[in-house]
């Protein structure tokens, strides 16, 4: 039961990227050169002592959409270990506590 409400959330939230992603994909150049775009994208991390890859997938995602769209500094960090903490709890309850 609570790994089907994990895949479930996790569906939900790729879901909700994708669709994101659609929104902008008009916006989107056919070519892209690093050097023509490393300042507007989010630093490279180690996901070594969390080991979980969809956290960094989705947040690196967001990054660059707030740094692309919004004009935001490349320096913006949001956190995985948030995403992993609070989507992991919410599961966690709905599925012992309904």
């Amino acid at each position: 039961m609570k790994k089907e409400k994990f895949l479930l959330m996790l569906l939900l939230v790729s879901c909700m990227v994708f669709i994101s992603f659609l929104t902008y994909a008009s916006d989107i150049p056919r070519a892209l050169r690093l050097e023509d775009v490393k300042d507007r994208l989010p630093a490279i991390r180690n996901q070594v002592p969390y080991g979980n890859c969809w956290a960094h997938s989705v947040i690196g995602t967001m990054e660059t959409s707030l740094i692309w769209k919004e004009g935001l500094a490349n320096t913006i960090d949001l956190s995985e270990p948030h995403l992993t903490y609070y989507a992991t709890t919410v599961i966690f309850l709905t599925t012992r506590y309904g």
